[in-house]
């Protein structure tokens, strides 16, 4: 019986694939490293939407450029 309280019930298994010791696996020692990946992957995505932001921007700006060029052509021909 006490050697079953040793290991968690719900199949859960250690990352030989033995079976997960509950003093050993989870707990707050796993918590550092939940937060850092979700807050890294959160960094990621707002990067990555900022730099979808600014690439926009210099597209759009390029093209009315461009049309403003082109206006002043024809306004001269």
């Amino acid at each position: 019986m006490a050697e079953e309280d040793v290991y968690t019930k719900d199949g859960t298994v250690d990352y030989l694939g033995n079976p997960a010791n509950r003093k050993e696996t989870g707990t707050w020692r796993a918590c550092p490293f939940i937060i850092v990946s979700f807050t890294e992957s959160k960094l990621l995505i707002i990067s990555t939407v900022h730099a979808l932001n600014f690439n926009l921007l210099i597209i759009v700006q390029s093209q009315l450029l461009l049309m403003k060029r082109l206006k002043l052509k024809r306004a001269f021909h």
